[in-house]
C-alpha cells in the first residue's frame, strides 16, 4: 500500500546528507539496509532512523525478502525534484 507523499516531505527528506547518500546507493536497484549502509554512518539505529524518514516521505519503499527488507527507490516521489531541478536549469 502507497502512502500519499507531499513534495515538502522528499524535499525534508533529501536535505540530510546522510539520507541523499542511501539514495545514491539504491540508484542502481533494491539492496537490504545491510548493503546500503555508508561506510561513514556507523550505527544501525541512526540508518534505521534515516531510513524511516525516507520511507516516510515515500522516497523510498520495501518489501520483505525472507528475514530481510529489501529496499528500492519511488521514483514517483522524486518527481517534484526532478522538476523542481529542470527549472533551475531551464533559466
Amino acid at each position: 500500500m502507497s502512502r500519499p507523499f507531499s513534495s515538502e516531505s522528499v524535499f525534508r527528506a533529501l536535505a540530510h546528507p546522510t539520507r541523499r547518500e542511501i539514495v545514491l546507493a539504491l540508484r542502481h536497484g533494491e539492496s537490504a539496509a545491510a548493503n546500503i549502509l555508508p561506510n561513514y554512518l556507523a550505527s544501525k539505529p541512526a540508518l534505521s532512523n534515516h531510513l524511516r524518514a525516507l520511507q516516510n516521505a515515500g522516497v523510498i519503499g520495501f518489501r520483505r525478502k525472507g528475514t530481510s527488507l529489501m529496499y528500492h527507490i519511488n521514483r514517483k516521489a522524486l518527481k517534484p525534484v526532478e522538476q523542481f531541478l529542470a527549472i533551475l536549469s531551464a533559466a
